[in-house]
């Protein structure tokens, strides 16, 4: 017999976000919330991470806003819409 784990989350899950630094590994976490100018940069090393007003940072905080956005327009809808994510084991 085999077993199959698969994990889903639904975007009411989502609480917030990780940045971990390729350099020192340092991990920042955020909350689901407008990007503080305190990701600009790695709060140990202080390696660069992100620019004001680039692309990047645009499509991160796009990203948070619309999974808080579905967040809410999914409460009391007769479906749960869910997001596979790999299984880390």
């Amino acid at each position: 017999m085999t077993s199959e784990t698969r994990l889903f989350i639904e975007a009411k899950d989502v609480i917030g976000i990780q940045l971990e630094c390729t350099k020192c590994h340092t991990k920042l976490s955020l909350q689901i919330a407008p990007l503080s100018k305190r990701v600009r940069e790695c709060p140990s090393c202080a390696t660069q991470w992100l620019e004001e007003d680039t692309r990047e940072r645009g499509l991160i905080q796009h990203f948070l806003n619309e999974i808080q956005d579905l967040s809410e327009m999914l409460k009391g809808r007769n479906f749960a819409l869910k997001i596979e994510i790999n299984n880390p084991a």
